[in-house]
Order: C-alpha cells, then structure tokens, then sequence
C-alpha cells in the first residue's frame, strides 16, 4: 500500500469513527430521555384474580384481639383489641394459593402503594410482608418466614400512600425468637409468600382495603447506565484496537527486517525451551527426571508465600529386578513405559509425576485431605493390578505406595521422607497396598527413637 493510498484509507477510518461515535451519543440521549416516558412496571396485589384475602386475630378465650368482616367482598372489616393488650394483633393478609412456601417474586419492584380507608382509635397501621426461604423458614411454621414491616400515619390515608421497599425493615422478635444470624436479618422480596395490615393498638378499628400494588422500573437506573458504559466502552475498546491494528500494519511494512529477526529470535526461544523441556524429562517413561521434578518442586515449596496443601506419594514396582532378570531389560523398558501411561491416565493435568530412579516414581496431587489422597492412590494401585501387562508367564504387576500430607512448614525433603518410610512399611507388609505417615505419627516415632 502506497502513501497516497493510506493516507486515503486512513480519512476514510476517521469518518466511520466519527459516525459511529455520533450514532452512540444519540443512543445515549434517548435512552436517558426515553426513560421519563416508559410506563412503570406495575402489578397489583389487590384487587386480583387469583389472591386470597383473609383476616386474623387472636381471640384467647376472649381475652385477645377480634377480627371481623364487615363486607369480605370489598375487604371491608372490624378489628377489636382490648385495653392493656400489648402482644396480641388482629389484622388483614394476602396469599395467593398454592404451597406455605410458594410466594412472589418481587425483588424487581421498588415501591408499594396502598389506599385504605380507616376509622378508629389507632394513630399508625403496619404494613408487612413475609418472606419464604429454606434457609431459615419452615413449611409447618408460619410465622418462621421474615417479617418485614412498616408503619403508617392514620392522618396519611387520606390519600394513596407511596411506601418504598428499602423503607420496610425486619421485625426484631422475628431476629430473636428464631436466633437468625447477621447475615440473614435484610431485607428480601424474592418469595414473598403474604403481604398485608395489622393493628398494634387497643381500641375499635374499621379498616376498608382499597388497593395494594407494586411499582417498579422495566429496566433499573442501574442497569441501563451499566448498558451505556458497556456500550460505550466497547466503542472506545474497538476503535482503540482498530487503530492499533492499522498502526501495526503500517510498522510491518516499514520494519519487514525487524520482523523477519524477530521471528529468527522466536523460532531459536522455542528450540530453546524444548530443548530445556527434554532435558527435564525422562528418556524413557517422558515423565519428568530428578532435575524436571526438583524444578516443580521448587515452585511449590520454596516460594515466598506459603506453599499449598499437597499429597506426595512414593511409587515402587513390586519384584521389578524380576522382571529384568527374567525377561530381560527390553521387556523391563516396556513395562516401565505402561506403569507411567496408566498413571498418566488416571492423574489430573496440574498433578506432577517424576521419575525418582529406577522403578521408584514421585507423585505429587493437590488434594488436601488425607480421605481424597487415599482414594486417588488406591485407585492408581487397582488400575495397575487389573492390568494386562502381557508377561510370557502371565503374572500379574502390583505396585507399592507410600503417601504423606504436606502441612504449611514443610520442607520437600521432610515430606518426601514420610512418603519414603510409608512405602518402606508397605513394602515390608506384603506389598500391592498403601501406606500413610503423618507428620504427627513421624515426629512421635522420631522422639521414641530418641538421638541415633
């Protein structure tokens, strides 16, 4: 591409950029102003097809609260509550069928309306709602789901009353009485399985329910500045990355013999580290050598933060040097080869296998509890049992394991050494099974023997 020719492709780049980013500021201007015009998301609870409306009280043999209806049709009803009756309630609630702990989900609501018409001796009214959760309610206790509540001024309904979600709190017997923790005491709306009024004053109460409904936003204040700047940031991201693509372009032609030595120096890194790659495995097996598996192992237990909870565990082939002796050296080298592959197999990516010398391999999983290592170890040793190894006299291979935990602390060498002496007791108590030091049994052991 001549000059003139870039010069031409590079005005033409600058305009889109430019429409495009005209296209994102109208964008953004209608979502704001198209925001005040979009209709609230509404749904009511009261008056509706499938709600159940009901009034409670507590009658104590008629030493509590009395709740009557006067018109159930219209929700139209009578609470009585005795003088110096401080606990028990009467009052009105909503459920909408189905199972204790089937509720609405409302958390996408911001705001409760209500309009009542009262007459009586109360000064406020609550408002409640109850929310359903397994985590701290139950199906045959209804008063086990949350209870958030609200008060409202009796001079205030006279009007249609705008009570904001947030504003609702939960009831501080509720926190006591089923001993909820810090965590579970807010607010949520997201199975509210009964929504409506009580009185908490002694005195004559008529109480005429009009309407219950819930306002919210199609799309949250929240949501649709997130979506702006996601928009805006992918605009910036794309046209930031185009420039740099054709900046590259432009300093590849320029600079070919740079590249052309870049790629020389690349391609020698890469035979470099496989060569180092080779040079850290075994020749036979491809499992990694003493120096590959001492290079991992640096990593794990010499760096500057605490090394991870690991499993290390010792592998030995049972009767190896018989099988060298009696089928030669050729079939020994096949078989070491299949021992790793299974092992290979049945490992995860990040476990590290290491061939320690000989018939001796060094597995390292990071497994942290002890129940899990003996699973993976038992099910290393079955799989090498059960398998076919295809020996002239048909005998069967077994392998021996000694395994350990590391603990934070732990040098490789200490951990190692537990592994060894396990599989020093597994070798001496019939082979074909696994062994386990700890590092308390290790350490005990190690006092009992006292100074050598």
């Amino acid at each position: 591409m001549n000059n003139q020719a870039y010069a031409h492709s590079s005005a033409l780049r600058t305009q889109v950029y430019s429409v495009v980013r005209i296209a994102a500021c109208l964008l953004t201007l209608a979502a704001v102003l198209l925001r005040f015009y979009i209709p609230e998301k509404r749904l009511s609870l009261y008056p509706a097809e499938t709600v159940y409306p009901a009034i409670f009280d507590y009658r104590d043999g008629g030493a509590g609260s009395i709740a009557t209806w006067i018109d159930e049709e219209n929700s139209i009803w009578h609470c009585h509550k005795p003088p110096h009756n401080d606990i028990y309630s009467c009052g009105y609630s909503l459920s909408w069928g189905g199972e204790a702990y089937e509720g609405l989900y409302l958390s996408k609501y911001t705001t409760l309306k209500v309009k009542l018409a009262y007459k009586g001796d109360a000064t406020r009214i609550r408002v409640f709602m109850r929310n359903y959760n397994p985590a701290y309610s139950h199906p045959n206790d209804g008063n086990s789901a949350k209870f958030m509540s609200t008060m409202l001024r009796v001079q205030d309904l006279d009007r249609e009353i705008s009570i904001p979600l947030e504003d609702l709190s939960v009831i501080d017997w509720w926190i006591t009485a089923y001993d909820i923790p810090r965590e579970q005491a807010l607010i949520e709306f997201d199975n509210i399985v009964t929504a409506g009024f009580d009185l908490v004053e002694p005195g004559d109460h008529i109480i005429n329910v009009e309407k219950i409904e819930l306002v919210g936003e199609w799309v949250s204040a929240e949501s649709m500045y997130l979506t702006l700047i996601l928009i805006w940031m992918t605009i910036l991201i794309w046209e930031g990355l185009s420039r740099i693509y054709w900046l590259q372009q432009k300093a590849k032609k320029e600079e070919r013999r740079l590249s052309e030595l870049l790629n020389n120096y690349q391609q020698l890194e890469s035979e470099k580290r496989e060569i180092e790659n080779l040079s850290n495995r075994d020749t036979l097996t491809q499992a990694l050598n003493r120096s590959g598996l001492s290079q991992k192992v640096e990593t794990i237990f010499n760096s500057e933060s605490p090394a991870p909870l690991v499993a290390v565990f010792v592998i030995d082939i049972d009767f190896f040097k018989s099988i060298n002796d009696t089928f030669g050296h050729d079939v020994g080298d096949t078989t070491l080869q299949k021992v790793v592959n299974i092992i290979q197999t049945n490992m995860r990516s990040e476990d590290i296998l290491g061939r320690w010398g000989g018939e001796e391999f060094v597995l390292i999983t990071r497994v942290t509890d002890l129940k899990t290592a003996l699973h993976v170890a038992n099910k290393l040793r079955k799989c090498i049992a059960v398998h076919n190894f295809e020996f002239p006299d048909n005998r069967q291979l077994t392998i021996s394991m000694g395994l350990t935990m590391s603990e934070i602390g732990d040098r490789f060498e200490d951990v190692f050494k537990r592994a060894d002496v396990a599989l020093y007791k597994a070798k001496h108590t019939g082979r074909n099974c696994v062994k386990v030091e700890i590092k308390e049994e290790a350490e005990h052991n190690a006092k009992q023997k006292g100074p050598q």
